[in-house]
């Protein structure tokens, strides 16, 4: 009885400084190699559900439009009427996948763009590496070189090397004040499987204006995603969003994955009259992720992020069981590890590490079915714990004993 009330004391104990130190985070890395480890045996199954397209809107600028525009590529006048159109639909994240820069472009352009830009609660900017430039006077100062690589995100790598990933180069990035307007996302040159979510460049990974765009719908920071680029690529965003990639890094997407379409140009017209009709209206909604990019037979990339967004948003995810279940589990644990004093000395640390073995199968069976899961660490401690405690100290028999 003394045992079990010094144990019981001892565990209440160890119980609470593992909750503390799980908090400050301490534990972080066990949870998360756990995780990866259940994420690598179910990859094959987390493919996109049947859903419509209606959380994302994609507005090309078409090039068979370019006579419609004040100049070719659109100028910033043409994306200020295409942004103030589309403030009224209120989106919850605007994209514009190509870079907006021009050569001596009008402080005065540049300035009623930027606030336009402002008005949108999230705004995903793109520098690209794609349009290598033939003039260098095209090419940005090394000033705005420095400023992108200020304003890029990158992403944890968990395992492999950003060298591993497609290899980008900021040849081309949005105007200083634009770039201060929002979130800069990065595009390499391409020649990937699918669709690119992250490049690599300063030996950082940086993610595409399609993740950016995901972890912002999710309301996700980017500071909690990390990535595996070896063996078994993927995205992990959160204990709940997972994405499993190419072994070039990139997204296979769906090719009948079908992405909701406005013309950009309707947009504009909107934006001049203060109102659209009922067809556009419904198509864009409200509170929408909406990818602006040029679209023709040679670029479609703008498309591409659209439809790569669209897929992750389909894909299931994750469940973490609730923080009332979790303590109920810890209390489980607890009791096994009690029973343990009901053993000899020489079973008690093989009959935890049973316990914990039972408990890894059932944790892989429930993730395999019902993609549940828990962080395991407080109570593989609290059964590694009582299993040492009634090794060392349950009477029965003597610790050399080799029975049982």
């Amino acid at each position: 009885m003394v045992r079990l009330i010094v144990l019981l004391a001892l565990l209440a104990g160890l119980g609470w400084w593992l909750r503390e130190e799980e908090g400050r985070g301490r534990f972080q890395q066990v949870d998360e190699t756990f995780l990866d480890v259940m994420l690598a045996n179910a990859r094959d199954h987390f493919n996109p559900s049947a859903t419509s397209a209606g959380e994302v809107v994609f507005l090309p600028i078409k090039e068979t439009d370019r006579e419609e525009y004040a100049h070719w590529p659109p100028a910033p006048v043409d994306y200020q009427m295409i942004l103030r159109g589309l403030l009224g639909f209120t989106p919850s994240v605007v994209i514009v996948t190509d870079p907006l820069t021009w050569p001596e472009p009008e402080s005065a352009m540049v300035q009623a763009l930027q606030d336009e830009l402002l008005k949108f609660p999230g705004i995903i900017l793109t520098a690209t590496s794609g349009d290598t430039a033939s003039d260098e006077s095209q090419l940005p100062s090394p000033e705005s070189v420095n400023l992108a690589r200020e304003r890029l995100g990158s992403i944890k790598l968990v395992s492999g090397s950003a060298d591993v990933l497609p290899q980008a180069q900021l040849n081309r990035v949005p105007l200083p004040p634009l770039m201060r307007a929002g979130d800069l996302s990065l595009l390499s040159a391409g020649g990937v499987s699918g669709v690119e979510l992250i490049c690599g460049e300063g030996g950082k990974a940086i993610p595409s204006p399609a993740l950016l765009a995901l972890l912002h719908a999710l309301k996700l920071p980017l500071a909690g995603a990390r990535a595996v680029v070896d063996a078994g690529p993927s995205l992990t965003l959160s204990s709940t969003v997972y994405l499993p990639l190419q072994n070039d890094a990139s997204l296979l997407v769906d090719s009948e994955m079908k992405v909701t379409e406005q013309n950009a140009l309707d947009l504009m017209t909107a934006g001049m009259l203060d109102g659209a009709d009922d067809g556009v209206a419904q198509r864009m909604g409200k509170d929408k992720v909406v990818v602006i990019g040029i679209d023709s037979a040679e670029n479609h990339r703008a498309r591409d992020q659209a439809r790569a967004l669209m897929h992750a948003l389909a894909l299931p995810c994750i469940s973490q069981l609730g923080g009332i279940v979790q303590m109920a589990i810890w209390g489980v644990a607890a009791c096994l590890g009690l029973s343990l004093l009901r053993v000899r000395r020489a079973s008690a640390l093989r009959r935890a590490l049973l316990f914990l073995l039972l408990a890894l199968v059932i944790s892989f069976l429930a993730f395999q079915m019902a993609r549940l899961w828990f962080p395991p660490a407080i109570p593989a401690a609290l059964l590694l714990f009582c299993g040492l405690y009634c090794r060392l100290f349950n009477p029965n028999d003597s610790p050399t004993d080799s029975h049982g």
